[in-house]
């Protein structure tokens, strides 16, 4: 049986309607006007950015590599070794009885998809 009233907003409800599934039986309500959105912004919502756009310059800047620890005057002395996916690059190396090369455990250790390195390293990493 459907049992129609109106409710505060002046809507029309009909509830009452079973509906039968394989689990259980459930109880089925329509709506004859369509449903309108209400917006309400939350308050003090703060976003929270993990990482500043900045930071890879920060380590660049400091003039240290971070794989050997060699230190320079000059940011020219070192690059940026990036890696598309970091996941794929840990899964790639995680075979057993294999242990990864220090350039990604150092990568897997501050989870991010860049290293500074200075130039002899970086070659060491693709070689």
């Amino acid at each position: 049986m459907c049992l129609i009233h109106v409710s505060e907003n002046q809507q029309r409800i009909s509830e009452g309607q079973p509906d039968r599934t394989k689990k259980e039986e459930k109880t089925l309500t329509y709506f004859n006007d369509s449903l309108k959105r209400v917006h309400k912004p939350q308050k003090n919502l703060k976003d929270s950015i993990t990482s500043k756009w900045h930071e890879i310059l920060d380590r660049l800047n400091a003039c240290n590599c971070e794989l050997c620890g060699h230190t320079s005057n000059s940011y020219k002395d070192f690059v940026v070794h990036h890696v598309r996916k970091l996941k794929q690059v840990l899964e790639k190396y995680k075979v057993p009885g294999f242990v990864p090369p220090l350039w990604v455990q150092v990568m897997e250790g501050i989870n991010r998809k860049t290293l500074v390195v200075c130039k002899q390293c970086h070659k060491l990493i693709h070689d």
